[in-house]
């Protein structure tokens, strides 16, 4: 049987004995008061619809159609979550945490939106930092362990309380979904706390972090950087240089000189052509 953090007792203490399934406009903002462990919730409003989801992960604005309960917290020490749940009668009756890519360091509002028009109560977090790159891992060890486990079960923990305080009941079944990062945020979930999802879908997960960040990445950018006369390396500068005598021998192919290739595979291009005669 499934163990879910003391539900029963936070929609006791929140929302009143004997509270029915369909929630109303009111529970959401009550939500607000929740307590929960080492949490803080910093908001709880009915948002939508046509809510536009802040600028994170990916920077393609996100805008959510129809009208949801949005609950935004802080998991102590920085782990930033997000619970999106739609109305009773829209509610599948399940719960749905969805992963993140890359290094992390936002909240997937895409793939929340997705969960969110197709009937889930769903969660997702920063992992515990802000920004995409690995600079938070240096010298802070409980951050990466919020990176590596711990950040997506305690935000899929504070989910469901939140998504059971809500509703008046516990979800059905519980599923993660994830990509690339998110999947290898599965994969730690299924081997961690088999317990968190009833189903989990992890797509192209990165596994075998330390072979795929120094042979896969590393690896790679020394051999570019170390070449005996440093002619592996292009600097950024000399990119649109390129582009445009690509752009100028090709263009033309489609029949339109519009600075677009219509084909790029139709397009023979031969870099020798701009080689330099002089020192550069």
């Amino acid at each position: 049987m499934k163990t879910w953090s003391s539900a029963v007792v936070v929609v006791t203490m929140i929302l009143g004995a004997g509270h029915a399934s369909a929630a109303s406009p009111e529970d959401c903002q009550k939500l607000a008061g929740m307590k929960l462990v080492d949490t803080e919730i910093t908001s709880a409003e009915n948002a939508g619809p046509n809510f536009t989801a802040p600028t994170s992960l990916i920077p393609i604005p996100t805008t959510v159609r129809r009208a949801f309960c949005r609950v935004t917290g802080v998991i102590a020490p920085a782990i930033k979550f997000e619970v999106w749940l739609p109305p009773s009668d829209r509610w599948n009756g399940k719960f749905q945490g969805v992963g993140n890519g890359g290094m992390a360091g936002g909240i997937f509002y895409g793939a929340m939106d997705t969960a969110l028009e197709n009937g889930f109560a769903v969660v997702s977090s920063d992992l515990g930092h802000e920004g995409a790159d690995g600079s938070f891992a240096i010298k802070s060890p409980e951050t990466v362990r919020d990176w590596g486990y711990r950040a997506t079960h305690e935000m899929t923990v504070k989910g469901k309380a939140l998504a059971s305080a809500f509703y008046g009941k516990n979800p059905r079944y519980a599923y993660f979904v994830g990509c690339s990062s998110g999947g290898r945020q599965g994969l730690i979930e299924a081997q961690r706390y088999p317990e968190d999802y009833d189903g989990i879908l992890a797509g192209d997960p990165t596994i075998d972090f330390s072979h795929l960040t120094t042979a896969g990445r590393l690896w790679v950018e020394l051999a570019m950087y170390r070449t005996a006369d440093g002619a592996g390396y292009i600097p950024a500068e000399k990119i649109p240089t390129i582009a445009s005598a690509v752009v100028a021998a090709c263009d033309a192919l489609d029949g339109v000189r519009d600075g677009v290739l219509e084909d790029p595979r139709q397009c023979v291009f031969k870099p020798a052509s701009l080689k330099c005669t002089g020192e550069d």
